[in-house]
């Protein structure tokens, strides 16, 4: 009978460290990041001329020209 309590309480302390280690966050995979696109600014030009990214997406923008450069959208969201 003690032996059985004992296996018993062994079994409920494994199923209770798996299902803690099930509710932990998971590491974020490579294919879990958000993309990347990058805009390159030269002559007064920008390469790529339009650029539709998700949300969460990292835009490098590289300014080649001689002045500076701004970038806003038409809808005010940045």
């Amino acid at each position: 009978m003690k032996s059985t309590r004992w296996i018993l309480a062994a079994a409920l302390t494994v199923v209770t460290a798996f299902a803690s280690i099930a509710s932990m966050p998971r590491l974020a995979k490579a294919a879990d990041q958000p993309a990347s696109a990058a805009v390159k600014i030269h002559n007064f030009s920008f390469g790529a001329a339009s650029l539709t990214v998700a949300a969460g997406t990292t835009v490098t923008w590289t300014n080649n020209d001689d002045v500076p450069h701004t970038v806003v959208s038409d809808d005010k969201l940045f």
